[in-house]
């Protein structure tokens, strides 16, 4: 597992950086440079750790695998993915609870789907 350090490295920073920016370094940054800048700021950091997880996982050497990964595990996992799209759709189209910028009502007339 020693050639996984980097890849380990690249993930803490990725996260740490993320926590970093959004709970105590947020404010100062915000109140010295504003939040267009701020947001620039987040993203270009957010760019910079994701490529470099994605470097340090394609120079990791390959390992061999923690558990035995046979077909029906992938058929499990494919139709768990499915269904967890489908939800994931079924929140997001006609959901009462997302912001409606072009409507002049905060509240929606009626409730559906889960929220009904």
């Amino acid at each position: 597992m020693e050639g996984l350090g980097p890849v380990a490295a690249a993930a803490a920073a990725f996260v740490g950086t993320h926590f970093l920016l959004e709970h105590p370094l947020r404010k100062p940054i915000v109140d010295t440079v504003g939040s267009a800048a701020f947001l620039g700021i987040y993203s270009a950091v957010a760019a910079a750790t994701l490529g470099w997880l994605a470097l340090a996982y394609v120079a990791a050497p390959a390992g061999t695998l923690l558990w035995p990964v046979g077909d029906g595990l992938w058929a499990a996992a494919a139709v768990v993915m499915l269904l967890a799209s489908i939800l994931l759709m079924g929140s997001i189209v006609r959901n009462p609870a997302l912001p409606n910028p072009g409507s002049p009502t905060a509240v929606p007339a009626e409730a559906r789907g889960v929220y009904g």
